[in-house]
């Protein structure tokens, strides 16, 4: 996994991509956020809620998604695979470390972030994942209840027994998030 993504990594620094072009790359590519995320973004802000995106994706390309539909607030947080630019230049040349997979979200220590002092003082964990390996993102945070909401999409039929074990509440079909909207108002 390791090996695939670094050559991933590579294969995007050899595209000598500008850190100006970030924002028009991101403005042409049409983004389809799920139903209801963005009512569970503003929820989160309006009660303080501290709100992480753990991906493997990569972190630019997210920030500037959220920033340019104004869905970036201060209490977010973003881990992911971040593309850093050389000074001169302003190419992409390297990727800041640790590196995000799939397989390593439970590896990621809040301790001494900013995030982390956000975090420090609550007990409660809402973890929405569309993969297994999701469930490991609260690894790292102290709480005394976790509630995980799976998303499946995919491969429904082999996969729906193995989402219903393991994950509390099982979301499928790409539907929205009105079930993690009204569990918010009922929390908050």
């Amino acid at each position: 996994m390791v090996e695939w993504w670094e050559s991933t990594n590579e294969t995007i620094i050899a595209q000598q991509i500008h850190k100006d072009t970030i924002a028009d790359m991101v403005r042409e590519t049409p983004f389809v956020y799920r139903p209801g995320v963005k009512n569970v973004l503003y929820t989160c802000r309006d009660k303080s809620i501290p709100f992480l995106i753990f991906s493997a994706g990569i972190y630019n390309i997210i920030y500037e998604a959220l920033t340019q539909i104004n869905l970036y607030f201060e209490n977010m947080n973003i881990v992911s695979n971040k593309m850093l630019f050389n000074d001169k230049t302003g190419i992409c040349d390297r990727f800041e470390g640790p590196l995000f997979h799939v397989f390593n979200k439970g590896s990621f220590d809040l301790k001494g972030t900013d995030y982390g002092k956000l975090v420090r003082d609550r007990r409660n964990v809402i973890i929405c994942g569309d993969s297994l390996s999701d469930l490991q993102m609260a690894d790292g945070v102290k709480y005394e209840t976790c509630l995980s909401v799976g998303f499946l999409n995919l491969n429904k039929d082999k996969m729906l027994q193995r989402y219903k074990d393991n994950f509390d509440i099982v979301i499928t079909d790409d539907d929205s998030f009105d079930f993690v909207n009204e569990l918010l108002k009922i929390l908050v």
